[in-house]
């Protein structure tokens, strides 16, 4: 683990639809039957069933269809001609691809969510796990103090990423400086932050602390048990 990693955690440690013509729609060329124009009026015309406008419904069936990253630039690109792109549940849609699936970019992920105005904790926690998925550990722990330095709280969500990349990285130090960090937020009974703990200490080989958490568990599951 480098060093940086180590000290940046330290220093935490520290302290109009009308507009949106079917000419316009029609410029995703997107190889799926279901995104013809006609599909759009449907979505509007069956509105209201749920809580998105008509403009997001559209957006959101394109989501479904979405499976390469060229996909993706399409549908950024519209999000920004119609002045959604500070919608953080759709442009949320756009980092989850990116960080998440195996075609994604974390470089797009990164362009995107630097563009947000004010990112959610979910968007935080979102490009944290994208850098672990894709191991760049330097990243991962600095968007974690961005987060905190930014008024967001790490939750279960965080703290379960964090703990999974330094079970890979072998820090004893380090883990029990994040083991420290779920007391203190009062994530020590979540299930699946006590259950990453667990596999941490294990994966750094420090058997007896891990046996010593799982007798502490009143009804084990089948996850602790494993």
């Amino acid at each position: 683990m480098s060093s940086n990693c180590l000290n940046i955690l330290k220093s935490h440690l520290k302290v109009s639809l009308c507009s949106f013509t079917k000419a316009k729609l029609s410029l995703l060329p997107f190889p799926h039957p279901k995104l013809r124009i006609s599909s759009f009026s449907s979505i509007i015309t069956a509105y209201p069933n749920g809580n998105h406008t008509p403009k997001e419904q559209v957006f959101l069936s394109l989501f479904k269809n979405c499976s390469t990253m060229k996909h993706v630039n399409q549908i950024h690109a519209h999000l920004v001609h119609t002045g959604l792109d500070q919608n953080l549940y759709l442009i949320g849609k756009i980092i989850v691809f990116c960080a998440v699936s195996v075609h994604g970019s974390m470089d797009y992920a990164v362009s995107v969510f630097e563009s947000i105005g004010n990112p959610d904790g979910f968007l935080w926690n979102t490009m944290i796990r994208g850098f672990v998925r894709t191991s760049e550990v330097d990243k991962v722990f600095h968007y974690y103090k961005r987060m905190q330095e930014k008024g967001k709280l790490a939750d279960n969500f965080t703290f379960s990423f964090l703990l999974k990349v330094n079970g890979q990285l072998g820090s004893v130090m380090l883990g029990k400086q994040l083991h420290c960090c779920t007391l203190k937020h009062g994530l020590e009974t979540h299930v699946f932050v006590r259950n990453t703990i667990i596999h941490m200490y294990g994966m750094l080989k420090d058997i007896e602390t891990a046996c010593q958490l799982f007798e502490e568990i009143p009804k084990p599951d089948l996850v602790a048990w494993n």
